[in-house]
This record gives C-alpha cells, sequence and structure tokens, in this order.
C-alpha cells in the first residue's frame, strides 16, 4: 500500500475518496510499536505526492526512504 500526508492535484474524483485519509488522526507511535521497519517508496516526479512526505515519513514514523527519479506517480497499476 502507497502512502502519503500530503497530496496535491487531486480532481474532483479523487477528492473524496483521499479526504478520510488526510483527515483521520494517525497514531505513529502505535505503527512505530507493530513493526521494526518502515520503507517509504517516493518519485521526485510525482504529480499527486509532494516531495515533503519524504521528510514527514522520516520525521513521523522513523521511516527508510528511497527517492527514485522521474518515475511519476508510483501504484499498483504500473
Amino acid at each position: 500500500m502507497a502512502g502519503w500526508f500530503t497530496l496535491k492535484g487531486l480532481g474532483p474524483e479523487e477528492l473524496p475518496i483521499a479526504k478520510p485519509w488526510l483527515d483521520e488522526p494517525i497514531n505513529y507511535d502505535k505503527i512505530k510499536d507493530c513493526t521494526e521497519n518502515i520503507v517509504a517508496v517516493f518519485s521526485d516526479n510525482d504529480p499527486y505526492v509532494p516531495l515533503e512526505n519524504e521528510k514527514l515519513f522520516k520525521d513521523r514514523l522513523s521511516a527508510k526512504t528511497l527517492m527514485l527519479h522521474n518515475k511519476g506517480h508510483i501504484n499498483a497499476e504500473d
């Protein structure tokens, strides 16, 4: 599953789907207690997931991150 804390460029179809994920509080300590290894993968030209998410994953979840070059939006269909 992909994750993000902030999004950009959503159309009217995507906004209602993403809104609950953006608005629901997250218990970061509980997440970190359930795993020892969080890895988040990003693309430097994703039209929807701003680059600031890389730092947010590091800060909030102590995640290791990987930044891919020129891969656009990463999803299960790619």
